[in-house]
Order: C-alpha cells, then sequence, then structure tokens
C-alpha cells in the first residue's frame, strides 16, 4: 500500500481491527440462527457499542482478550453454520458446506486454545448443545 507500518503500529491496531471482525461476525452469527438480516445489522450495532467488548479491543490496549473474542465467537459461528439444515439433503446427511464450515470450526476452536484460557467455556456450549441436538 506504499506506507511502512511499525511493529508497534500493529501491536496498537491488532485489538481495534479484531474488535471490529468480532462485531461482523456476531451480526453473522445472528442472522443466521435468526434467519433475518435486520437481526445480524442489529446484533452487530450492539456489539459494536457494548462497552465490555470496547474495553477489550480499544486501540493500544492490546491483550490477549482482544483476540479471544474474535476466536470466540467465530467458533459458535462456524458451528452453527455447519448445522444449517438443506432442504435437497435427507435427514441428517452431511453436505459440502456442513464440512467446510466444520473444519473452519475446528480451525477457530485451534486458535481460541491458542489465544485465551477460557476455552474450555466454547467447547462446553458446543457439547451442551449437540446433546441438546441429540436428545430432541
Amino acid at each position: 500500500l506504499g506506507s511502512a507500518i511499525s511493529l508497534n503500529d500493529v501491536c496498537c491496531l491488532v485489538p481495534a481491527w479484531f474488535g471490529v471482525s468480532a462485531s461482523i461476525l456476531v451480526g453473522l452469527f445472528a442472522a443466521e440462527c435468526s434467519g433475518r438480516k435486520s437481526a445480524g445489522a442489529f446484533a452487530a450495532l450492539i456489539m459494536a457499542i457494548l462497552p465490555a467488548h470496547i474495553m477489550r479491543s480499544v486501540a493500544g490496549g492490546f491483550d490477549n482478550e482482544s483476540v479471544a473474542t474474535t476466536a470466540l465467537v467465530a467458533t459458535f459461528y462456524c458451528w452453527v453454520r455447519a448445522l444449517r439444515d438443506r432442504p435437497t439433503a435427507r435427514d441428517g446427511e452431511a453436505t459440502a458446506d456442513s464440512y467446510a464450515f466444520g473444519v473452519m470450526c475446528g480451525l477457530a476452536y485451534v486458535y481460541m486454545v491458542s489465544a485465551w484460557g477460557g476455552y474450555v467455556f466454547v467447547v462446553n456450549m458446543i457439547g451442551a448443545h449437540a446433546a441438546a441436538l441429540a436428545a430432541g
């Protein structure tokens, strides 16, 4: 792009970049769960102005939680997206999309484990959701 950026600048801006990506992923997650794009836009807006999220994603405040929030939301979004029902598929049959998003969910989870010590929450929530789906 023609401009030099120092390592200090990168460290200062990473939380803001990941804060924006977390807000976008929350919007995608909400739209996937509700089936309405307006719900996704509203959820992304709420995430963008949420004080707890702003505190962890402010430029210059680099901490592992600034990148872990994006990993957490990416894992949940990919999990829900992998479970999307396709009308043309037989009951319970996996599709190419479900395989792709399942792999991305696993990669997002590995990223989550490497970024944050609270990763156990994610695996417990996915396990509880899988158990609820199997029971129902």
